[in-house]
């Protein structure tokens, strides 16, 4: 069960305030997931306290500031790949995304993602100007075919219409179907956020 904002924000209210590394740790992880404040999502507060566990087990006074990547990569290699961005691009013909590592759509590593491994939401949030949205294919950054392992890949849209700039994508990669080259799966159903299109 996910905690709530109350209580995260308790919880680093706890911490030492003093500690440079500690406030460091806490601005890198909230800037990992693009959040203001608190780690409302459970997994999300996993990955957190894992990272603080791993800079407890060192004497603060040892501790040195590069140590805090290290934790936060190994946390992600704990738990596998994360979709970490959506990029939109100005004409609004493609989004980026970018990946914490590159992916495949098999434990084997075999295969590319497809289009499939997604779901997508559009929302028209009041705007009448698209009247039709449909993600086309997904190819490599490029525009090129997709051949397995990459770390960023583009979804190619179809729009009807013209965006008036409040317009929204979110992806959200599906549980089971986004792997890493040791095939451990997407860590969580995390999002890309919503990605604004230009007007």
């Amino acid at each position: 069960m996910a905690l709530t904002d109350e209580q995260v924000e308790q919880l680093l209210a706890r911490m030492d305030a003093d500690s440079r590394q500690m406030t460091l740790l806490i601005t890198e992880l909230r800037k990992m997931f693009g959040m203001k404040g608190v780690f409302a999502n459970s997994t999300r507060w996993k990955l957190f306290t894992y990272v603080n566990q791993k800079a407890l087990e060192k004497d603060l006074a040892q501790r040195h500031p590069d140590d805090i990547a290290v934790w936060i990569a190994e946390a992600k290699d704990y738990f596998g790949p994360m979709l970490e961005r959506g990029i939109p691009a100005v004409d609004n013909s493609f989004i980026y995304l970018v990946f914490s590592e590159g992916v495949f759509s098999d434990t084997q590593a075999d295969m590319p993602v497809n289009s499939d491994c997604f779901n997508i939401i559009f929302r028209k949030n009041g705007s009448a100007g698209i009247t039709d949205f449909s993600v086309s294919e997904v190819t490599k950054k490029n525009g090129g075919a997709l051949t397995g392992g990459e770390r960023i890949i583009r979804l190619e849209l179809n729009i009807t219409g013209t965006p008036s700039g409040v317009e929204t994508v979110e992806v959200i990669p599906k549980l089971n179907s986004i792997f890493d080259a040791d095939g451990r799966p997407v860590s969580f159903e995390n999002t890309s956020g919503e990605i604004v299109l230009f007007g």
